[in-house]
């Protein structure tokens, strides 16, 4: 028998800003962090994982979590983080929340 840990992820939220957090059996593994530009336009700037928790897949699992929310609320994504950056080039069924840049 195979036994998987649990992964939990969370969001909050504040007039600034939010974060997606990741623990996996209560333990604290990761974040996405996103700064507030308007009422419907963040800025990803930050996706980290606890090494203890690399190369699990973890951080595409914050990101996922942070896009489903941005359709969900309407909002479009601008990123700064490197993560997120990459992730918005190499996959094309996620640029649907990305914001035009002027």
């Amino acid at each position: 028998m195979t036994t998987t840990p649990e992964h939990t992820i969370t969001h909050t939220e504040d007039a600034r800003g939010g974060e997606f957090s990741l623990s996996i059996d209560g333990h604290e593994a990761g974040e996405l962090t996103y700064s507030r530009r308007g009422e419907s336009l963040v800025v990803f700037n930050h996706t980290g994982v606890r090494p203890e928790f690399e190369g699990k897949g973890l951080a595409r699992k914050l990101f996922d979590a942070a896009v489903a929310w941005a359709r969900e609320t309407d909002t479009k994504v601008l990123s700064t983080c490197s993560y997120s950056s990459a992730q918005f080039k190499r996959d094309k069924s996620v640029q649907d929340v990305l914001a035009e840049q002027t």
